[in-house]
């Protein structure tokens, strides 16, 4: 792990792709600086951006707003620097997105599904996860 974090999201969205496209450009920038960190330890890295919003990714693609008249232009360099290439958006199915082991209620099944996505088995998947007593 070369960095880790949670937070809320900073701004206001006013619709879900909205939110997808804050945090794809939240995702965007912590890539960036690893991929500098990266550099500076002479290793050359790509950020590949997947999403699994149409939208944010539309958003990130084109050039200026479209038809969301009030997003706040400063969100706007990651269309930069995805014309630049510094910045790859992709897309991935919402059932293979292993974002959504964190951000949304999951079963236990699930929960193995989605951790094997990243790479993250679960030994004892026998054992009770209700940590409600």
């Amino acid at each position: 792990v070369i960095k880790s974090w949670a937070s809320t999201q900073a701004s206001v969205a006013l619709s879900v792709g909205e939110a997808e496209f804050y945090s794809g450009i939240k995702g965007a920038a912590e890539g960036i600086g690893c991929c500098n960190l990266l550099r500076d330890l002479g290793v050359e890295a790509k950020v590949l951006l997947w999403t699994d919003s149409n939208t944010a990714k539309a958003m990130a693609g084109r050039t200026g707003m479209g038809k969301a008249r009030h997003i706040d232009t400063r969100f706007f360099w990651i269309q930069e620097v995805v014309r630049k290439g510094v910045v790859k958006v992709l897309k991935v199915e919402g059932e293979k997105n292993p974002a959504d082991l964190l951000t949304k209620p999951q079963g236990l099944q699930e929960i193995i599904r989605r951790s094997g996505l990243v790479g993250i088995r679960i030994l004892r998947a026998d054992v009770d996860l209700d940590v409600s007593s």
